[in-house]
């Protein structure tokens, strides 16, 4: 049971860690592309801007979603998809 409960730390310590690593520096990502490459055959790293756009997307999606919303869709529209939602979900 002991090993379990190491076993579940070390993996959600390394989850914690891992989704900061994006804000490690240059040689740091260098270094984890190279152990990914090795572990996984992974032959590239993603762009910088784009693990930001996705961190972002992540943290604000539903907040970025929401004001799209309602700058572009009118309240009609979103009558019809509560009603087209309600449809499918029944």
């Amino acid at each position: 049971m002991e090993h379990c409960r190491r076993t579940l730390a070390t993996y959600v310590t390394w989850m914690a860690v891992q989704s900061k690593l994006i804000y490690a520096s240059t040689p740091f990502n260098e270094a984890l592309l190279q152990l990914r490459t090795k572990l996984y055959g992974v032959d590239g790293d993603v762009q910088r801007w784009e693990k930001c756009t996705e961190h972002a997307d992540a943290a604000l999606g539903f907040a970025t979603g929401a004001l799209y919303v309602d700058r572009y869709f009118s309240q009609s529209d979103r009558l019809r998809v509560r009603i087209g939602l309600k449809f499918i979900s029944a």
